[in-house]
């Protein structure tokens, strides 16, 4: 049973490969291009903000070797992060990178990336080829992880003689002594290796011989520091070194492996020779170590009506009669599309379960569980049992539980777990999570729990966390927010029809809030609360049977409820009656606290919805 890993969606940038025929007349005597290469790489993202990944003077080119005709110019252990997260959706990668010795372009070019419609269950891999005047072909290889954490690693050899000084961070303004720079032949390669899900290796290169001129390495070249992202639901980051140093072997057959994790403690290993030795440091680091409070603050805080601020539209309702649902339905169809909701279930009927005041001080820390999600292999689906346990600061809750022949199926698409939610919010920054899922073979899933404690979630409030829980075969993956000042809402929907006859409703209704990004298929997805799921009869003036009840809302924000249903009567058409639109509510707080309530009616041709949400 295995703690979790905090991780989000990653882009990385892995190589730049070239075709070595342009510069053959720039070959040493053992077959080998050298070029200077100067110039930048970077992120510029739907905000205009800039995000450095290479960049390098004229005055202080990179040395590049190119070996063979297709040379990689530039790999991924030389980028600095950070790289592209799920908050940065829309970026352009603006590369321009020049040869010093010939003064030619190598390479000169913009590329937009739009991820608003990706899902992505495993590492996918892209290449993106640039003709270049030049230089010939140019290939562009990036890789996308839906999970993943960053490992900042950095790799030393030290003489065990101690004749000369270990490279250190507190060094680096110093003047190295002339007997620090004796020089070593090196040989070989340092090599990075982690799993994806379906069991591929992701293999990277450290160091790497034909990069360098093996003869003329330094104490200061002998270090080398790089930042990997790797899949969180991958168990091991495994180091491989295979190098000769002034004729040591060091580290041959031998492989050092860390844990992968969220904890932001060093582990240090080394492979020691007679003379030599191999020091390995991996740091782990989550992405948003890399982004600024700002970035987050600057969110617009408009709602779903395009231009007005939250103030004017708070209160605000909108809901339309669709006759074509190819109109909406046309982006995130698996998500809206209430025709995806499984068939009728008449057992549904009635199973309505009212909310359950807690009249706490609004400024009480309230956990917002949006989803837990298990996706199997592209064209495969699993047949999942077990448990998923909450506890917060008051109580346990059993919010998932199949046994025995019980199963819930999922599959690539729908991999969204059931939850049976309790009738009042999480209270607290205390929170733990139990997870034990396994398939109908008794394949383990998922197996561990997530934990908070109050200590360490101040740096965490009002964001979005994805934790990872791994099992040997697969992962769970749980997405919710601990927000730091936050109002329980209890939502009751009621339908209303003009002939006092029953309704068949269809569809789903979701809670999400101002304020939050809601741009790409990721957010959409596993980031809204699912209220209504559902194929349901539901008689006159009677209940909606809502999935959960309950939203834990952020006290500076609205609660915006979505609802894409089709509503009929027995025996008709649905896509007759399609509805789609939203209805907000912005808490209603009192000193003391005591129960709020808030009322909005949507209305339909012949029936109408009444919204009530109290507050507290």
């Amino acid at each position: 049973m295995g703690k979790d890993v905090k991780a989000t969606p990653v882009f990385e940038l892995s190589s730049f490969t070239v075709t070595n025929d342009v510069f053959n007349n720039l070959q040493d005597e053992n077959g080998c291009a050298c070029i200077e290469l100067y110039g930048h790489i970077k992120f510029i993202d739907d905000n205009s903000d800039e995000y450095i990944l290479f960049d390098c003077d004229p005055s202080d080119p990179a040395i590049v070797y190119l070996s063979d005709n297709n040379s990689v110019l530039l790999r991924e252990s030389i980028f600095n992060p950070p790289y592209w997260s799920y908050w940065m959706h829309r970026f352009s990668l603006i590369i321009y990178l020049k040869d010093k010795r010939r003064d030619i372009v190598v390479v000169d070019s913009t590329k937009d990336f739009d991820f608003a419609f990706m899902d992505v269950y495993d590492v996918n891999e892209g290449c993106w080829r640039i003709e270049t005047p030049m230089c010939g072909l140019v290939s562009v290889h990036y890789r996308i992880f839906p999970y993943a954490v960053y490992a900042h690693v950095d790799v030393e050899v030290v003489d065990c003689n101690g004749s000369r000084r270990s490279y250190k961070k507190e060094d680096c303004d110093k003047p190295l002594k002339s007997e620090d720079l004796c020089q070593a032949v090196v040989t070989g390669k340092i090599l990075s290796t982690c799993k994806t899900q379906d069991k591929r290796c992701i293999s990277r290169v450290i160091f790497d011989e034909s990069c360098y001129d093996s003869a003329n390495l330094t104490s200061t070249d002998l270090f080398w520091i790089c930042w990997l992202a790797v899949p969180a639901y991958s168990r091991k980051l495994r180091i491989e070194v295979d190098l000769e140093v002034d004729g040591e072997k060091i580290g041959s057959g031998h492989v050092l492996d860390f844990d992968v994790t969220d904890i932001c403690v060093p582990t240090r290993k080394e492979i020691k020779e007679q003379n030599w030795c191999i020091i390995v440091r991996v740091d782990w680091k989550h992405a948003y170590s890399f982004i600024t409070k700002e970035y987050f603050v600057r969110i617009d805080p408009k709602l779903f009506v395009e231009g007005a601020s939250a103030a004017e539209s708070e209160g605000h309702s909108t809901f339309s009669k669709i006759s074509s649902r190819e109109s909406h339905l046309e982006v995130f169809p698996d998500i809206y599309d209430p025709s995806s909701v499984s068939p009728i279930d008449m057992s549904t009927k009635g199973m309505v379960r009212d909310p359950i005041p807690l009249f706490f001080p609004y400024n009480h820390s309230l956990v917002e569980i949006f989803s837990v999600s298990i996706t199997p292999p592209r064209e495969k689906c699993w047949k999942l049992c077990g448990e998923v346990e909450c506890t917060d600061t008051f109580e346990t809750y059993n919010i998932f539980c199949k046994e025995g022949e019980e199963y819930v199926e999922v599959s690539y698409s729908k991999n969204t777990l059931p939850l049976q939610e309790p009738c009042s919010c999480y209270v607290g920054g205390n929170l733990c999570l139990d997870i034990l899922l396994t398939n109908s073979q008794g394949f383990e899933i998922s197996n561990g729990y997530v934990s908070w404690y109050e200590f360490q979630v101040a740096n965490w409030y009002d964001q979005r966390i994805c934790s990872i829980v791994r099992g040997k075969y697969g992962f769970a993956a749980v997405h919710y927010t601990i927000f730091s000042m936050a109002a329980q809402a209890g939502v009751t929907i009621v339908l209303n029809s003009n002939d006092g006859c029953s309704r068949m409703i269809r569809g789903n209704i979701f809670g999400r809030y101002s304020g939050y990004r809601y741009h790409t298929y990721y957010e959409k997805k596993y980031f809204q609360s699912k209220l209504y799921e559902n194929c349901a009869e539901v008689n006159n003036a009677e209940k909606l049977p809502l999935s959960k009840s309950v939203v834990a809302v952020p006290v500076n924000h609205s609660l915006i409820l979505e609802a894409h249903i089709q509503v009929g009567k027995l025996g008709k058409n649905f896509q007759d009656e399609y509805f789609k639109g939203q209805v907000t509510f912005k808490p209603v707080l009192t000193e003391p606290p005591e129960v709020q309530s808030s009322h909005q009616i949507i209305y339909g041709e012949d029936f109408s919805l009444s919204v009530l949400v109290n507050w507290g």
